[in-house]
């Protein structure tokens, strides 16, 4: 018998994931310097150029176009404001996802007074339990803090009480619409996971909706990756709540507003949305010490007076 012939192949299918990680370490970090050397720059027309490179690798550009879209979404947003630092219109601090890390809130509460900022909004679960003792103290701390605030609840707030009464007894309303320097910015409690949000509520909600500008909610409606989002949980789905998650997302993509933000991820983020292109939605990090996909953090939004707006995360010390 001859002797077998050699797979002048295998040593280079041996290689391949090794080109893999490297090729797709090197297309982050270029999509890092050309955003901040070129505001403009468009992920989608990066991916296009590689196209063909990563289906030669077998690398699933799909998954990597949310991930790439998401870096240079935040990135652009970023260098527009450093390149326009002097035409801030007023900048509101965006909270959330403390759960009961009271001085993660504090250290939050104090970097935000150094910010200048106009208000702020907590985005959901200040507390691990939602019990009023935790809640008080979650109050207290924003109070002596001397901060113009409002606050929705997180599905944690809720979890004692089996909904938000103790939430409303400590901060007087689960939801809010408010007006800062003509934006309007409407806060809608999503924060049950297994009970829709009530007739009343989605009545007012529609009303305010008409010439609202930007959505807060507890949780996201939609994450092109994440199983967590308005009537999924965990991978699970509720069916009732999942159909009014898309009704108000239906609903928000008809009308004028430029971003839905929301918290309870745990990992800040920003995606264009798929069927909107003028809709954005972004989440904003946890304070908490403990599950958390990131270092403790929250956002800072930029309202430029060009109408632009930006997000910056900001890092707790």
């Amino acid at each position: 018998m001859g002797r077998p012939k050699k797979n002048k192949f295998g040593f280079f299918s041996f290689l391949r994931p090794i080109f893999t990680v490297a090729i797709l370490t090197a297309f982050v970090l270029g999509i890092s310097f050309l955003v901040k050397t070129v505001a403009t720059s468009d992920s989608d027309d990066l991916l296009s150029a590689l196209n063909p490179l990563l289906t030669r690798l077998h690398v699933d550009d799909k998954k990597l176009e949310a991930v790439a879209g998401m870096f240079v979404s935040r990135a652009t947003q970023i260098s527009v404001v450093d390149e326009k630092r002097g035409q801030i219109a007023f900048s509101i601090a965006l909270l959330a996802d403390s759960h009961g890390f009271y001085d993660n809130l504090g250290k939050a509460v104090e970097m935000v007074k150094s910010e200048h900022v106009s208000y702020t909004f907590f985005l959901g679960d200040y507390t691990d339990l939602g019990v009023l003792e935790d809640l008080q103290q979650a109050k207290s701390i924003m109070d002596r803090g001397g901060l113009d605030y409002l606050s929705l609840p997180g599905d944690h707030d809720l979890w004692k009480s089996v909904g938000p009464q103790n939430f409303i007894d400590v901060f007087g309303k689960n939801y809010f619409s408010k007006m800062i320097n003509g934006i309007k910015f409407v806060g809608l409690d999503n924060s049950a996971n297994y009970t829709v949000i009530s007739d009343e509520q989605m009545s007012w909600f529609k009303n305010e909706l008409t010439d609202a500008d930007f959505v807060l909610l507890s949780q996201p409606l939609f994450h092109p990756s994440v199983d967590r989002v308005m009537g999924i949980v965990n991978g699970q789905e509720n069916q009732n709540v999942r159909f009014q998650a898309k009704e108000i997302l239906k609903l928000i993509r008809e009308s004028k507003v430029k971003a839905i933000i929301a918290g309870d991820q745990h990992l800040s983020s920003q995606n264009i949305d798929p069927e909107e292109p003028s809709l954005t939605h972004i989440v904003i990090g946890a304070l908490t010490g403990e599950r958390n996909l990131q270092t403790p953090r929250f956002a800072v939004f930029r309202a430029l007076k060009s109408g632009d707006y930006a997000i910056e995360d900001v890092l707790l010390k």
